[in-house]
């Protein structure tokens, strides 16, 4: 995790692939950056809705918007 601009910032690497997306669930505002990685997905420690890396896109709910990559 890094911060940019005060805007909170993971990156992932994936098989020697880098990804960036907005830390932060847009479910709960759970920090992305505390949970688990498991594979090509980050896993929130909140309510574990499940992100792409590699898209943002949601995996798995309880979050219904999809994360933000840069």
């Amino acid at each position: 995790m890094f911060m940019v601009d005060n805007r909170r910032i993971l990156l992932a690497n994936v098989s020697g692939s880098f990804y960036a997306l907005d830390a932060i669930c847009p479910h709960e505002a759970g920090y992305l950056d505390e949970g688990d990685l498991d594979g090509e997905t980050v896993v929130c420690p909140i309510h574990y809705a499940r992100f792409s890396l590699k898209t943002g896109k949601v995996l798995e709910g309880p979050a219904e918007d999809d994360g933000h990559l840069l």
